[in-house]
């Protein structure tokens, strides 16, 4: 079997795209979001077994791609690459994929649960009759017109997908209407014996329309196809203005004459119905047609995230309520897995002293081509502001450290993500940690870090290299990924959680899993030396040989093989200095990510940031939430750029786009670092007796293997097991 390893690197070759994510999957049908030319698209991809049904399957996938590529209409998803065929080792074909248009948004039937305003219906009318048109004056009939194939776009528009189905009227009726389209959303044509035309997607549309006005389908879904074709033929139903009073005549007649049992009744073709569609103008023009936009600024006290659960999550059958000067937005909680486009929430500019020491801002910036971020700062003056960096293995949520003391926290996750719950490092967080005034893991790699010395903040790069004592005895120590020098002969070489390396596997529901394989994840193999683990400053364990596992303490120490000899478990272990920093001078601390200018001129290749976090998370084009850090004229300066990253215009931002706004307010890029990156970022204070958590909102807790409901924890946010926490003195 073909790993997912293979697919992803075929698909990058074939395709010629990058930084594959999966997002859903229907059978062997995936999609999975990418970077194509350096802008998001989609990726269809259709795994089958060796055999005739690869043949088929590719034939299938070019009638899909040949038909996007003849139908041009903005209200039809648009191919962007042909389909090719994926072969496992250049020889056995094993699936076929394209890439398609990106879209945001929602599927409609994750929105249709309860009756629509009547100028919505209009608007999902007249799009999908500009799809219809397309389709049919180019010869084409959809032939699976339904609520899984119609997205409802982030700006109140709809686009028609997936014509998986759809025939050319030229080619003659394949006799197959009794076998495709979709339960609930068939013609009276589908059924044996039955000819699919242009009218019959006018009929689903007209089913599409009367379950938004209504809430129900025009009947349910009986014993057979052809039960459900005659009742539907015969008219047995009643009209969607018999159930409510409110529907506009000229919506409720364009919505019977689609539903007309006598295809020669109905609208001929989706041509015509948009023509009848005119009168529909003044209802378009009505203030509910208009979507949710961007224009209306809410002030930060208004903004609220709520749900319908009495716990601190909610599953997928639960709903998010975003309240703003919006209005009131409602989220299935499973939605959020692909669209968060309703978490872009322009804000009104605001400012508050939280405490004495603490200065906060808020403000929507606005990032071209109809994109938005959200900017939350806070500056901390340390002579009137306690600042710690704080860390527990066993993890905690932010809102949680917001206590009668501490006024304000922001979350700071360089440490270990693995969706592997039996299986974590015993110190998560990667490369230097210090914590009550005890450096208890040290790096790797050279790397920036946040420290706090005598009560004051430091930021700078650390070199891997520094002394230490055990047992009162002395060593010097390099890190494991450091390159040598001729001074470090007899050095010990550290290792730890920052040595392993991250896989990524598709999953069903998940789009991947973050895996470590314990058999490779420890040290190398090595007759002539000898590991010694230490966990909270006291040694735990010697091992001669090597391999041993790197989540065992908070770092392994590996000498020759006379220290097993010379090291018993228990001796105590004091790190003296980093980088030629004495550590009884460091309260509290941990590594931080790289610069904004280093980040954005790597061009994603950032050493020291690859082995264990996969795929470094800091590519210069990609934009997501950002926690940056820095300290200036005395001052610490923390900020939130948020996003949410499956969304169209509030993903984030880049690293030169953070790069941009930052040299704009006058820092130096190259002294503001990544505290954090993506769905952690958040920022937490207390203000006249009230907590407020911003950022990353749309944070999912999901499912491991597939199995049990998404959990939103929005303000909660994700396990953290590093942050900084202010106090006012």
């Amino acid at each position: 079997m073909t790993s997912p390893q293979t697919v992803l690197a075929d698909l990058q070759s074939a395709l010629g795209v990058t930084e594959l994510v999966p997002l859903a999957q229907g059978g062997q049908k995936f999609v999975l979001r990418c970077l194509r030319q350096g802008r998001p698209a989609a990726v269809k991809v259709l795994l089958v077994p060796p055999g005739p049904a690869v043949r088929v399957a590719f034939d299938r996938a070019r009638r899909e791609t040949a038909v996007l590529a003849a139908v041009d209409s903005p209200r039809v998803v648009r191919l962007l690459a042909d389909a090719v065929e994926l072969r496992y080792e250049g020889d056995l074909p094993y699936g076929v994929a394209w890439v398609e248009e990106l879209l945001d948004g929602a599927d409609l039937d994750t929105v249709l649960d309860r009756p629509w305003e009547p100028a919505r219906v209009a608007r999902l009318l007249v799009h999908l009759a500009e799809a219809l048109a397309a389709f049919h004056q180019n010869g084409f009939v959809h032939r699976d017109v339904n609520a899984c194939n119609v997205r409802e776009r982030a700006d109140g528009s709809f686009t028609l997908m997936d014509p998986g189905l759809a025939r050319r009227l030229a080619d003659g009726d394949p006799g197959d209407a009794d076998r495709i389209g979709t339960i609930g959303y068939r013609s009276p044509e589908h059924a044996a014996g039955g000819s699919i035309r242009p009218w019959s997607d006018v009929f689903c549309v007209g089913i599409l329309a009367y379950r938004a006005l209504t809430g129900r389908l025009p009947i349910e879904p009986g014993a057979t196809p052809h039960q459900d074709a005659a009742r539907l033929g015969a008219g047995e139903f009643p009209s969607a203005a018999s159930l409510r009073d409110d529907i506009p005549v000229e919506i409720s007649d364009v919505v019977d004459r689609c539903l007309r049992g006598r295809p020669q009744e109905r609208f001929h073709d989706g041509t015509e119905l948009l023509a009848e569609l005119g009168k529909f103008e003044h209802i378009l023009a009505a203030p509910d047609a208009r979507p949710a936009g961007l224009d209306q600024p809410t002030a930060l006290a208004g903004l609220a995230y709520s749900h319908s659960a009495d716990t601190d999550s909610c599953a997928d059958s639960d709903q998010v309520v975003i309240s703003g000067a919006f209005g009131e937005r409602r989220v299935a909680v499973k939605s959020i897995a692909v669209d968060q486009e309703p978490f872009a929430v322009r804000l009104r500019p605001s400012r508050l002293n939280p405490a004495p020491g603490l200065r906060f801002s808020a403000r929507t910036i606005d990032l071209g081509d109809g994109r938005i971020t959200n900017s939350f700062s806070l500056t901390v003056d340390p002579v009137l502001a306690g600042i710690s960096a704080h860390s527990d293995p066993a993890g905690f949520h932010l809102p949680d450290l917001l206590d009668g003391a501490a006024a304000a926290a922001l979350s700071g996750s360089f440490s270990f993500i693995s969706d592997q719950p039996d299986y974590q490092p015993a110190e998560p967080c990667l490369d230097l940690c210090a914590r009550d005034g005890r450096t208890v893991s040290l790096p790797t790699v050279a790397k920036p870090a946040f420290l706090v010395c005598k009560g004051f903040p430091l930021l700078r790069n650390l070199d891997a290299r520094g002394t230490l004592r055990i047992a009162g005895r002395p060593f010097a120590w390099t890190g494991s990924k450091t390159t040598p020098r001729a001074d470090d002969a007899g050095s010990l070489t550290v290792f730890g959680a920052a040595n392993c390396r991250v896989r990524y596997e598709l999953a069903p529901r998940t789009g991947f899993l973050r895996l470590v394989d314990r058999s490779t994840n420890t040290t190398p193999a090595d007759e002539q030396a000898a590991d010694v683990v230490v966990s909270n400053s006291v040694v735990t364990a010697v091992r001669e040989g090597g391999g041993t596992d790197l989540f065992e303490g908070g770092y392994i120490l590996r000498g020759p093989r006379e220290l097993a000899r010379e090291l018993r478990e228990g001796d105590q272990v004091e790190i003296s200095t980093v980088d030629g920093l004495d550590c009884s001078q460091i309260q509290s601390g941990f590594s931080v990510g790289p610069s904004l200018a280093a980040a954005h001129h790597a061009g994603g290749d950032l050493d020291g940031y690859d082995d264990s976090l996969g795929l470094s998370p800091f590519l210069p084009g990609h934009r997501y939430a950002r926690t940056l850090i820095g300290v200036a004229d005395g001052l610490l300066h923390l900020r939130v750029f948020d996003g949410a990253p499956l969304s169209r215009t509030f993903q984030g931002v880049s690293c030169a786009e953070a790069a941009g706004l930052m040299a704009a307010e006058g820092f130096d890029p190259a002294q503001v670092h990544h505290l954090d990156g993506g769905q952690s970022s958040k920022m937490a204070f207390t203000h006249a007796g009230a907590a407020t958590v911003l950022g990353s909102m749309h944070y999912l807790l999901w499912p491991k293997n597939g199995e049990g409901d998404f959990q939103w924890h929005g303000p909660r946010g994700r396990v953290l097991r590093s942050a900084l926490v202010c106090r006012s003195v």
